[in-house]
C-alpha cells in the first residue's frame, strides 16, 4: 500500500509537468513540482522528489549545470533502484528529459544532448518537443565537429559527424564521412557499420518510391558493410544499431523543420 501511494503522488505531481510549446528552451514553462509527495513514501522515492526538484530550481536560475548534475543523478538513481518510472505512461517522465536536454543544449555540451536525446526517442519516438531538440543538438554537434576536422583529423570525430549528419537526413554526406575513415583505415568497423545503416535507409527510400532495382542494390550492399563490419570483430549486439531515423518533424520554436524522427 506504502508503494502504491508513493506511485500514485509521483504520477498526479510528475502529470502536472508541461512543456511549452514555442522555444525549446524555456525557463519560464512549467516544470515538475514534487513538494508535496506523501510521507509514508520510500526512501528512494524521496531522493528522485529531491533531485528533480533541485534540478528544476537550478533550471531556472539558469545553472544548467547544476541542473545537468541533479537531473542525471535521478536518471542514475531511477536505474540503480529499479524504481521502473519510465514504465509508467502517466508519469512525465519526457518532461524531465526534455529539461535535461535542454540543460546540455543551453551549456553548450551539444555532444551529451545528442547522445542522450538519441536514448530519449527511444523511451518517447513520437514526442514532437524531444523530435526537435534532437534536431537542434544534431545540427548544432555537426557544425561542432566540422569545425574540429579543419583544425585536426580524427576517426572519432568524423565518425560522429557522419551520424548527426545521418540524423539530419544528409545521407550522402554522411556516407562521405565513411568512406573517408574508411580509405584512411579500412579496419573501422563502425564505419562500415555506418555505411550499413546509410544504405539500409536509402533501401526505405527506394521502397517508397517503389524502385525496386535500388531496393535490391542498397539491400545487398548494407548486408555486405554489416558482414563486413562484423569480420572486424563488431559484437553481433551492435549490429543494425543506428542513429535514430530520419524523416522531417517541426522542431519547435526553430521557424523550420528538422528531418530527425519518424
Amino acid at each position: 500500500m506504502r508503494r502504491i501511494l508513493a506511485a500514485l503522488a509521483v504520477q498526479t505531481l510528475l502529470s502536472g509537468c508541461a512543456v511549452g510549446e514555442e522555444n525549446p528552451i524555456n525557463n519560464n514553462k512549467p516544470v515538475a513540482s514534487l513538494e508535496h509527495v506523501v510521507s509514508t513514501e520510500s526512501s528512494p522515492i524521496k531522493r528522485s522528489t529531491s533531485l528533480i526538484n533541485k534540478g528544476n530550481d537550478a533550471f531556472v536560475e539558469e545553472d544548467y549545470k547544476a541542473a545537468i548534475t541533479n537531473y542525471k543523478a535521478f536518471f542514475a538513481l531511477n536505474d540503480s533502484a529499479s524504481l521502473h518510472l519510465d514504465l509508467d505512461h502517466n508519469l512525465r517522465m519526457d518532461a524531465v528529459r526534455e529539461r535535461l536536454a535542454e540543460s546540455y543544449l543551453a551549456a553548450g555540451e551539444n555532444k551529451e544532448a545528442f547522445e542522450f536525446l538519441k536514448e530519449s526517442l527511444e523511451y518517447s519516438p513520437e514526442d514532437r518537443e524531444i523530435c526537435g531538440l534532437y534536431g537542434m543538438a544534431a545540427s548544432r554537434l555537426r557544425d561542432e565537429l566540422a569545425n574540429k576536422l579543419r583544425k585536426d583529423e580524427n576517426i572519432e570525430t568524423r565518425l560522429l559527424l557522419g551520424e548527426t549528419l545521418y540524423a539530419l537526413g544528409e545521407f550522402n554526406m554522411a556516407e562521405d564521412q565513411a568512406h573517408t575513415i574508411i580509405r584512411n583505415d579500412d579496419s573501422s568497423a563502425e564505419a562500415h557499420n555506418l555505411l550499413g545503416i546509410i544504405n539500409l535507409k536509402k533501401a526505405e527510400l527506394a521502397i517508397e518510391q517503389h524502385d525496386g532495382r535500388r531496393v535490391n542494390s542498397a539491400t545487398i550492399d548494407a548486408l555486405d558493410n554489416f558482414m563486413h563490419a562484423k569480420s572486424l570483430g563488431k559484437n553481433d549486439s551492435e549490429l543494425f544499431v543506428t542513429v535514430q531515423p530520419s524523416a522531417t518533424a517541426t522542431a519547435p520554436g526553430s521557424g523550420g523543420s528538422s528531418p530527425v524522427c519518424m
